[in-house]
């Protein structure tokens, strides 16, 4: 940047062509103030933040996690954190914040709304505290525009929902639509009520059809239905001598991969299979579960004088893509049941075979929370052998790249009003469109002058 600053004593002109030389000039002759930053305020805090990621960041919440206890243990920062602000670095945008939890604390969360984040850049602004006359500008809709919270109800969702913050609260259930898969992408998730994913995956065809999807258990004309396939295989249906034996499907989808499938339903015989598991695929940067996630397959039909029993619904899948993954509570992802029928005469369905439950995470995985991708249980009736259960799907949690921010927070250093630019200031900013004001020493005039570019 290259500017020209004329002082005046007599008629004496002092001329500079890099910033660092007018700061030199300044401090040795004057003083260059800025009234870019807030007045009231007496603490600031530098604060960067880098996008390593190939794409812009716009109206992007990022969290702050400081240390609020030091300084209101000194007096410095209110003890509601009231004063806390964000400006950036030209002082002329206050950036909308939120304090999630922790004031007053070693590990304070705020969530900070900065308006853009240019690719593979870093952008620098400050954490203002330490007015005593200040009041409380935090708003959780500022940050969160879009958000979804069940507050209270039950809620369908089908397709691919994005958001800034999810939360089914503890009371509430939300339905997976069936037939069609469920994908949320969100800054964070909170998942403290239930997900119902049971038999929302593909559904069970009418009597004495094979099972739908790519893991269909298979029908027969004489022996009871297979369940359904996907991580693991369905069971084979009870059976007569001499009856053709139906068998599950095909196993598909990984175990550690970013696929997401739905379950696939069991055969039906004379009476329906179940149907198969949904597929519940969420990515947030921070993750949290303390409810239910199931989407287990559906038990097959009983009717109780069934001479061929359906074959259970395989489960489904929940994938989980998160920098940090905080689980305490239960996702299941089993088989259903095979129909058992009335008497030994009546051939059982075969169990569906278990889901597949992946916890993909950058950071950090937490919690023991209960992981469960068993097959179903095969019907109990048939001449020369039961249904028999499906075979156990996969649970995996493991390592994987998240593209988060690198934040970076700088030690508290003393605003005064007018604060003078020196060599020894790094850290203060000069903007491109921002007011400054020379003030001489005795003899000398005071100018107001702009940066008009960078």
């Amino acid at each position: 940047m290259y500017i020209c600053i004329e002082i005046k004593k007599t008629k004496m002109k002092y001329t500079c062509t890099t910033i660092s030389q007018c700061i030199l000039t300044l401090f040795l002759f004057g003083s260059l103030s800025s009234n870019a930053q807030p007045a009231g305020w007496t603490y600031k805090v530098p604060v960067q933040v880098t996008n390593g990621s190939a794409a812009p960041r716009i109206n992007y919440q990022e969290l702050i996690t400081i240390n609020t206890q030091i300084p209101i243990a000194a007096g410095n920062m209110l003890a509601s954190g009231n004063d806390i602000r964000f400006i950036d670095s030209c002082g002329s945008v206050v950036f909308q914040h939120w304090v999630e939890s922790g004031i007053n604390t070693p590990a304070t969360k705020i969530w900070v709304m900065i308006p853009s984040i240019p690719a593979s850049s870093t952008v620098s602004f400050w954490l203002f505290y330490g007015n005593p006359s200040a009041v409380n500008t935090e708003s959780f809709p500022a940050v969160f525009p879009a958000a979804f919270i069940t507050g209270g109800s039950n809620v369908t969702l089908t397709g691919t929902q994005t958001y800034d913050w999810f939360r089914i609260d503890a009371s509430d259930t939300l339905f997976i639509q069936a037939g069609a898969p469920l994908t949320i992408n969100a800054r964070n998730a909170v998942i403290n009520g239930v997900v119902h994913g049971v038999g929302r995956g593909n559904q069970a065809p009418g009597p004495n059809l094979a099972g739908t999807g790519t893991g269909g258990g298979e029908t027969s004309v004489n022996a009871g239905s297979a369940g359904g396939s996907y991580a693991g295989t369905g069971g084979s249906g009870g059976f007569d001598l001499g009856d053709a034996l139906a068998a599950g499907g095909p196993i598909y989808g990984t175990t550690s991969g970013v696929d997401s499938d739905m379950g696939s339903s069991g055969g039906s015989g004379t009476t329906e299979g179940g149907s198969g598991g949904g597929a519940f695929d969420i990515t947030a940067e921070f993750v949290l579960i303390t409810g239910i996630i199931n989407v287990t397959g559906d038990s097959a039909i009983n009717n109780g004088a069934t001479s061929r029993g359906g074959g259970g619904g395989s489960g489904g899948c929940v994938k989980v893509t998160s920098d940090r993954i905080q689980n305490s509570g239960t996702v299941t992802a089993r088989g259903g049941k095979g129909a058992a029928g009335s008497s030994p005469a009546s051939d059982s369905g075969g169990g569906g075979g278990g889901g597949r439950i992946k916890l993909l995470y950058d950071a950090a995985l937490s919690g023991a929370g209960v992981l469960n991708s068993n097959g179903g249980l095969g019907g109990p009736n048939g001449g020369q052998g039961p249904g028999q259960p499906g075979a156990s799907g996969t649970t995996y949690s493991g390592v994987m790249p998240f593209p988060n921010n690198i934040i970076v927070i700088g030690s508290q250093s003393i605003y005064t009003t007018n604060l003078s630019l020196t060599l020894s200031d790094p850290d203060t900013a000069i903007c491109a469109g921002s007011p400054l004001t020379v003030t001489g020493s005795a003899g000398f005039t005071t100018y107001t002058f702009y940066l008009n570019g960078l």
